[in-house]
């Protein structure tokens, strides 16, 4: 049974995600993925305006915001 931590941990991490979202979108997107220079596809960029990280760099850096609730 999930305790008040679990539930804070999950909120912290919902919120950092929105937070990265919208500042995602308030900035201009890029040919390239700033964490690894990787060409970001059309269909993402068109998908997520203002997207600034490939679906791998996006995938990880969710991941790593879950596990260390960054």
């Amino acid at each position: 049974m999930p305790d008040s931590t679990d539930h804070s941990q999950e909120r912290e991490a919902q919120v950092t995600a929105e937070a990265m979202r919208q500042r995602a979108e308030s900035a201009p997107a890029g040919e390239s993925a700033l964490e690894c220079a990787e060409p970001i596809p059309d269909d993402r960029r068109a998908a997520i305006p203002g997207c600034q990280v490939c679906i791998d760099c996006a995938e990880r850096l969710e991941r790593e915001a879950r596990v260390y609730g960054q």
